[in-house]
């Protein structure tokens, strides 16, 4: 016998491949396959790449595609996918094709062991060289039994246009059928799987009329159950036919032939022992959603990976995984079927009330940051659609992939969970008419706003319960009115207004806190109408002193106006928070804020060094200067009492309004560089800091990546990272310093200052990152780390849209317990997340911010996927308190910058002394007796 694969004499060629694109990228295999004339194309892209394949088979050269559009890997038969064919029938204008059906039986097939690992951890591997080459290594020195092989070809099925092109595809499937051959290795593994006597599969698979080998099988018998069930699929087409349930003959062989009028013992005992595995795998999937179910999670949001993860009896993974998919969908029916049934006018009514968003806005509403800047989905490509930032446009290809790996999860881009709002709920504003007309009197109708949108906006900030409460309606209380203020003295009126009618006021900056700090107290706690402050209209520099290093600037004023304004001078305050586009310097006071640059500018109290504040009286009060403050004395003094400064500076507007600050300002700096080094894990990392922070040189902003973090930030580099010859050589400079990709960190570092000083700052890091063994990654990667921080805000809310819940939560921590304290948050997490059942693993990731003689911030950021969960938003709640828990425990602080708000209230007085308490709720008594400034956060909840 022989098989002619190419005789060019009488015209048979070998044919060309047609491959997905993703095999053209393979290194050295792809530049080959692409010489030998292989043709690549991306699918669901329809007739785009087929081109080429109609021009090969016009010049009478053949072309090889899998008639099912991927390989199977369970060894069935796949149904099959007509979408190239038909795009072969739309390029080729009326010619027909004749197609060759060919079927390679394989007695083991080259990657059944492989396969059947990837079932086991529910994740196939990547395409790559690396493992091509082990895997050819290991068939040349034997490790690799293949065992016999049988190609068949069948009889030419002709297409055309007028074709019915699933009845081609089903003919050529049904002729592949016909060439597949079993042996006793095959048999050996139906008798483990489905435990009936070896004589009765024999028996059944002559009267299928499915082939055998001959002679003897010299393979031995696999081990593993997912193994043996790849082998025993291989017959899945003949007993389709056999078995009862619709559901799962769908599944063994779509295009099964109909089942037969008579039938043998054997063939019938074989079908059964096949239905009886499909009943235990089953049961199984139900028992494991019942789990699942009271432990929080609904049905209609459960992942087939999820739930396997609770199965107990098993089966073999690929029966496991179909019988999940099916008990799911039987449930999921019966869900909609009762939701329907009990589905309202009211309800229906319910759905189609609320206010529309407006459009055309500058910030996003129910997401952070601008309108104009967006993370948008092609396919499994992520894009920021923004001209604003440096990331703008960059096409992220392995963000989903990089997210499904880190987390061990499947994410459904196809179903929004968390979608951003058309419309928003909320409870009617309860303003008594004659309320809101006097306060349209004294301040104007364009400065009074009572619409739902604006008073929901206005009564939520950027934390993840924020968002989420505006993305499904659960804003239970709002302010009743929105009142923008335009200068201190509109201030002074409303507050008097409002202790006149009993009202209570709430100052609003950016609206960027994190910490529930503008939620309004509930009805029962607060019963007087609340009144939202926008300060934002009171954003004027109001005087200028360059001698002296000052400026008196309003409390509206947002962090990107301030910058802009002072360049135009010469000057900057150097306060940059990640906020900074958007938050006020009212805001930064009321929250003790911090900023990127805080190693050269220092943090909001170093540079504040007067306010001007609104008590709970309508009195104006100051503690240095009257309104012809310019002649004043601004610096470090001794009076025989605390400033008060200090005191309103992280009073979470509790004590009153404040409307001006007298701040630092300085020249903009002659010379800003960007710089990056990398070390070969997080304690060398440290190191590297602590080295920098004693030597008195460290940069306007050093900050350290973990490994989590530095592998998402190579994401971030999308397509745009680097040739093949540039990662070569990265890669063998880290291997020459010994540094593992798997464990190492990123330091990103900015500078700022005279040439001089920038200079000496890089000399002292060259000397460091030499001393703790680091390998300098270049300013273009440093830049790009620290403009990073800007974009990752944008991330967390479009991950959202898909059930992704993420928050970043801070601390302080002394050095002598940085580390332990990061493991042990870590580790609490991660147990805390599989404690609640909830899908895949949890990504939590650390990052050291600031630094200081005696300790550091830290920052935490943790990703869970919700899928299922009935309450997402508690169930994270639940766990990023404890995080916050085990951070005390362990030597950390409440808050390094972002404050206490209601969302860690309850942790005050056990980190306060309760005398301490006191104290301020008498200075409260004294500034505001009347609680006029009623937002209960902090020791005031």
């Amino acid at each position: 016998r022989k098989l002619i694969v190419s005789l060019p004499e009488l015209r048979i060629y070998n044919p060309f491949i047609i491959a997905d694109n993703q095999f053209s990228k393979l290194p050295l295999i792809g530049t080959i396959c692409k010489g030998s004339g292989a043709i690549f194309i991306e699918r669901g892209k329809g007739a785009k790449g087929v081109e080429r394949a109609v021009k090969q088979v016009m010049c009478q050269r053949p072309v090889e595609v899998f008639i099912e559009g991927t390989r199977s890997r369970d060894r069935r038969f796949l149904k099959p996918k007509t979408g190239f064919l038909r795009a072969m029938l739309e390029v080729g204008g009326e010619r027909d094709y004749d197609m060759l059906p060919i079927n390679i039986s394989y007695e083991r097939t080259p990657e059944q062991e492989t396969m059947a690992s990837e079932m086991s951890v529910g994740q196939k591997k990547g395409l790559g060289i690396g493992g091509l080459v082990s895997w050819v290594w290991n068939v040349l020195s034997g490790k690799v039994k293949l065992g016999r092989v049988h190609v068949t070809a069948g009889s030419v099925v002709n297409m055309s246009k007028k074709s019915n092109l699933n009845h081609v595809a089903k003919q050529v499937q049904q002729q592949q059928m016909a060439g597949v051959r079993v042996s006793g290795y095959h048999v050996k593994a139906l008798q483990q799987s489905l435990g009936i006597d070896e004589e009765v599969i024999k028996a059944s698979l002559e009267d299928l009329k499915v082939p055998f080998w001959e002679g003897d099988c010299k393979l031995k018998a696999p081990k593993s159950k997912n193994e043996r069930w790849t082998l025993s699929l291989a017959v899945a087409h003949a007993v389709a036919p056999h078995v009862k349930s619709q559901e799962w003959a769908d599944w063994l062989c779509s295009s099964r032939p109909p089942p037969p009028r008579n039938t043998s013992e054997s063939v019938d005992a074989f079908a059964q022992a096949w239905e009886r595995s499909f009943e235990r795998a089953e049961y199984a999937a139900e028992k494991a959603i019942e789990k699942l179910v009271k432990l929080g999670f609904e049905v209609d949001g459960l992942k087939v990976e999820h739930v396997l993860g609770y199965v107990e009896d098993r089966v073999g993974r690929p029966i496991e995984e179909e019988a999940v998919k099916i008990v799911l969908a039987r449930q999921r029916r019966e869900s909609r079927r009762v939701d329907q049934e009990q589905e309202s006018n009211a309800g229906e009514a319910l759905a189609k009330s609320g206010a529309p968003i407006p459009t055309g806005q500058e910030e996003a509403f129910g997401a952070w940051g601008f309108a104009d800047s967006t993370f948008v989905l092609d396919g499994k490509t992520v894009t920021l659609h923004s001209d604003r930032y440096s990331l703008g446009h960059r096409r992220l290809p392995k963000l989903v992939g990089f997210l499904e790996k880190e987390m061990k999860t499947k994410i459904d881009l196809a179903r929004s969970v968390y979608p951003l709002p058309e419309r928003v709920r909320v409870t009617p504003s309860r303003l008594p008419p004659a309320i809101k007309e006097g306060l349209m009197n004294l301040f104007g109708v364009e400065c009074v706003k009572t619409d739902d949108v604006e008073r929901v906006r206005h009564g939520t900030g950027h934390c993840l319960s924020d968002v989420l409460k505006i993305r499904t309606n659960g804003v239970k209380r709002a302010p009743d009115v929105v009142v923008y203020v335009t200068s201190q003295d509109t201030v002074v009126e409303l507050v008097k207004f409002a202790k006149s009618q009993r009202l209570c006021l709430i100052p609003f900056g950016g609206g960027t806190n994190v910490t529930e700090a503008l939620q309004c107290p509930s009805y029962d706690v607060e019963p007087r109408c609340i009144v939202s402050v926008d300060m934002r209209r009171m954003n004027k520099i109001i005087w200028v002193n360059k001698e002296d290093g000052v400026a008196k600037i309003e409390a509206g004023a947002t962090g990107r106006t301030i910058q802009e304004e002072l360049a135009q001078m010469g000057l900057t305050m150097g306060h940059q928070p990640d906020s900074y586009e958007f938050s006020t310097l009212g805001g930064w006071v009321a929250t003790r804020a911090s900023g990127m640059l805080k190693n050269k500018y220092g943090n909001i109290e170093d540079i504040v060094r007067e306010v001007v504040v609104v008590d709970g009286s309508g009195e104006i009060m100051w503690q240095h200067h009257k309104e012809d403050d310019q002649g004043k004395s601004f610096g470090r003094g001794s009076f025989g009492m605390p400033e008060l400064k200090d005191l309103v500076i992280g009073s979470e507007g509790n004590l009153c309004i404040v409307t001006s600050c007298v701040v630092r300002v300085r020249k903009v700096p002659e010379k800003t560089e960007f710089s990056s080094v990398v070390f070969n894990d997080f304690g060398a990392g440290l190191g590297f800091m602590r080295a920098m922070q004693s030597s008195g040189l460290k940069p306007a902003s050093i900050r350290m990546m973990d490994n989590a973090q530095f592998k998402l930030g190579r994401v971030f580099k999308g397509s745009e990272g680097g040739s093949g010859l540039k990662k070569v050589v990265q890669g063998a400079a880290l291997w020459w310093k010994g540094i593992e990709t798997s464990s190492m960190v990123a330091v990103t570092l900015k500078f700022e200052g005279s040439a001089i000083e920038v200079d000496a700052q890089q000399k002292a890091v060259c000397a460091a990152t030499k001393d703790w063994g680091g390998l300098a990654g270049g300013g273009e990667n440093g830049k790009a780390g620290y403009e990073l921080t800007f974009a990752i805000a944008y991330l967390r809310d479009f991950a959202l849209s898909f059930g992704l819940l993420a928050e970043s939560f801070e601390t302080f921590v002394n050095y002598s317990k940085l580390n332990v304290m990061v493991e042990c948050v870590k580790q609490r997490v991660r147990e805390a997340h599989a404690e609640r059942g909830v899908c895949g693993e949890a990504l939590v990731s650390a990052r050291v911010t600031q630094l200081y003689e005696d300790g550091a911030c830290i920052y935490f950021y943790y990703i869970m996927d919700s899928s299922g969960l009935k309450d997402g938003s508690r169930t994270f709640s639940e766990i990023e308190e404890i995080a916050r828990g085990t951070i005390l425990e362990n030597g950390g602080n409440l808050s390094h910058h972002h404050g206490v708000g209601k969302h860690r209230a309850k942790f005050v007085k056990e980190r306060v002394g309760g005398s301490v308490v006191d104290v301020m709720r008498g200075v409260k008594k004294e500034i505001d007796g009347d609680n006029v400034f009623g937002v209960r956060n902090g020791v005031f909840e």
